[in-house]
């Protein structure tokens, strides 16, 4: 991803991430009521995303998980494992793995 803005709202307890890449590709990362480490609980695609900017459009997150690994009044890590499902070129799940790091504005 070449494009990224975040923000961590350590007071409030809300956290957005989005990536966009040259070649269209998309992430979003959603959370709210975060106050410890540990596993997020209950997530939907409306809480994590990711397009590839071709063919792969998912409409709805098949299974995983988002963990919380370390927070403070200044930033948030995480990591996530994840299947979304897409049906825009043919049926297809994808696993997407990843970490990340927001910081307060």
């Amino acid at each position: 991803m070449e494009f990224t803005t975040g923000n961590w709202m350590a007071a409030q307890g809300i956290a957005d991430l989005q990536a966009t890449g040259y070649l269209f590709q998309e992430f979003r990362l959603h959370l709210t009521n975060v106050d410890h480490i540990g596993t997020y609980s209950v997530i939907t695609i409306t809480n994590i995303y990711y397009a590839d900017g071709l063919d792969f459009k998912p409409f709805t997150l098949v299974d995983g998980y988002i963990a919380i690994t370390s927070l403070n009044p200044n930033s948030l890590y995480g990591v996530f494992n994840i299947l979304l499902e897409d049906e825009y070129h043919g049926h297809e799940i994808r696993e997407i793995v990843g970490n990340f790091c927001i910081g307060t504005n």
